[in-house]
């Protein structure tokens, strides 16, 4: 009997640590569902079109200006996971599509040339897999800023740009992108330079 009552106080002891504690109280204003966290920004390729022909811009090609495609994608870590702890799977299972939170506030694209930096950005369109092609036109609006984070709201985390007005700049180029978000983060990556037409 005493080893009855000793198994019972035993079991609702952990019962009480299981049940018994709270969660920490996210702060304020941010996103409490967030499973991942943005940690940089990297350039990844730079396409060229011909008609329905994709091909990679190597470094010093000569491309026409609105030939190229330029796309980047976002570096992130995982801060909390929700995936079931059930999986008895025997085979490795895909990653699930995880949730972020990270809010644009600004999106600023130039093109490099001998130093000197150009501002692109109302020059292009932007799109991704949430935002499928032709994409929308990068304004600088707070409508456009607003589609852009809802379009990165989940991974995979990406971003090309396309431009459809000729620039002022020719020549030889790079392309510098720099985005920042609401939490004050800036990500910037590079192109390889190419020569533009």
């Amino acid at each position: 009997m005493k080893r009855n009552v000793l198994l019972l106080i035993g079991l609702l002891g952990l019962l009480i640590l299981e049940y018994g504690c709270k969660k920490d109280p996210s702060p304020k204003g941010l996103c409490e569902d967030a499973n991942v966290k943005v940690t940089n920004l990297f350039f990844s390729q730079t396409f060229h079109r011909d008609n329905t022909i994709y091909g990679i811009v190597e470094p010093n090609d000569t491309v026409a200006f609105d030939s190229f495609i330029v796309q980047s994608f976002f570096n992130y870590k995982y801060v909390k996971s929700t995936v079931p702890k059930s999986n008895y799977a025997a085979y490795a299972i895909v990653a699930p599509i995880a949730k972020t939170c990270f809010e644009v506030e600004n999106l600023t694209v130039e093109l490099e040339q001998r130093g000197r930096l150009e501002d692109v950005t109302s020059l292009l369109y932007c799109y991704n897999q949430k935002m499928p092609y032709p994409g929308i036109k990068a304004e600088g609006t707070q409508t456009f800023y607003n589609t852009l984070s809802e379009s990165l709201a989940c991974t995979p985390l990406g971003l090309s740009l396309y431009m459809y007005t000729k620039p002022e700049v020719s020549g030889k180029v790079r392309v510098k992108i720099t985005i920042t978000n609401k939490q004050g983060e800036f990500f910037v990556t590079f192109s390889d330079y190419f020569h533009i037409r």
